[in-house]
């Protein structure tokens, strides 16, 4: 919520992130004490509970995925970049502003924004680009057919809190993923993904990236390390030992 006030664009939806950021710190260090033990989904969020909230029962337990995320990775090439969020939350707007300002400006490259809602003020801003496309509220199933095609999952982020979801679904569907420490940080998914911390950096491994074709070889890598961390099965049997010490 505090990375929410920060990137808000509406006065009101800044004075709400930064009440309810308050309420939510000053909740969770009065009822941190509570659990015997607290699960964290990712390494970084383990060692802010373990240093910082000083509860040193807390453990790293991967999210729990649903079963129809098969991986579905295809080799080969693609032909644009896709960036794809939910465009109603301004963190993501301002994330998909700062893309077309700064990386694909005079960049020859074809990028399509894709997600849930975006507003008149996103809209307009990217019909001044001719390389790039704005698909707004795509179904689940589209989606899905986007971010399998493309050549490259762009996905930078301006907070490093939990865990990205449309990370995850990048990496069991998509080819090459780019994206900065503020997204991968704590994943444990770091050599599965290009990192590009800026504008330039991001344009130079962009080119690079499309002249290769994503193999055989960086298929079965992604696979192996993607299901030994959401292994559900193994997983669930982690929280079994932990609760009953078998």
């Amino acid at each position: 919520y505090s990375h929410l006030f920060q990137s808000a664009n509406s006065f009101s939806k800044k004075i709400y992130y930064l009440i309810e950021s308050f309420l939510l710190k000053k909740y969770e260090q009065k009822s941190i004490g509570k659990a015997d033990e607290l699960w964290a989904v990712t390494i970084k969020d383990k060692e802010t509970y373990t240093h910082q909230l000083k509860h040193y029962q807390t453990k790293f337990l991967p999210l729990f995925l649903p079963d129809d995320w098969a991986f579905s990775v295809e080799e080969g090439k693609g032909n644009y970049v896709l960036y794809q969020a939910d465009l109603s939350v301004d963190a993501n707007e301002h994330t998909a502003i700062w893309l077309l300002k700064n990386v694909f400006i005079n960049f020859n490259f074809s990028l399509i924004i894709a997600g849930k809602n975006p507003s008149p003020h996103l809209q307009k801003i990217i019909l001044v680009y001719k390389n790039v496309q704005l698909i707004a509220n795509p179904s689940e199933e589209k989606m899905k057919q986007l971010i399998k095609e493309a050549h490259i999952n762009l996905l930078p982020s301006f907070s490093n809190t939990g865990i990205k979801l449309k990370l995850i679904n990048a990496l069991f569907n998509g080819r090459f993923c780019v994206v900065n420490n503020a997204t991968i940080e704590g994943t444990g998914l770091n050599n599965l993904c290009y990192i590009a911390n800026n504008a330039e950096a991001m344009q130079e491994t962009i080119t690079n990236i499309f002249k290769q074709s994503f193999n055989i070889s960086e298929i079965e890598k992604r696979k192996d390390l993607l299901q030994s961390i959401f292994n559900n099965e193994n997983n669930a049997q982690q929280i079994v030992q932990w609760v009953f010490n078998d």
